[in-house]
């Protein structure tokens, strides 16, 4: 609740630490999602549902099939664009 006071900058603060602790530690690797764009959606639920507690805590490597690409941000933030797209 004191959070509700702070500024932006130590909301932001709080809120990366937030993100930090509950982030799995670089070591325990990352988890490969394989999806198709035709059936984005319903791919991401059924991968997202099948993974593990520990699974969903690491860091998620996103690939879309039949397209070679190194994920270094770019393919992730297209995945939370497409995805945003078609929940809003």
């Amino acid at each position: 609740a004191d959070v509700q006071t702070k500024s932006f900058e130590a909301k932001h603060l709080w809120f990366q630490g937030i993100c930090s602790e509950l982030t799995a530690p670089w070591e325990s690797g990352s988890i490969r999602l394989v999806l198709r764009r035709d059936h984005l959606l319903s791919d991401s639920i059924r991968t997202v549902m099948a993974l593990s507690r520990a699974d969903m805590r690491k860091r998620w490597r996103i690939e879309f099939f039949g397209e070679p690409a190194i994920d270094a941000g770019g393919v992730m933030r297209e995945f939370f664009q497409m995805i945003s797209n078609f929940m809003f």
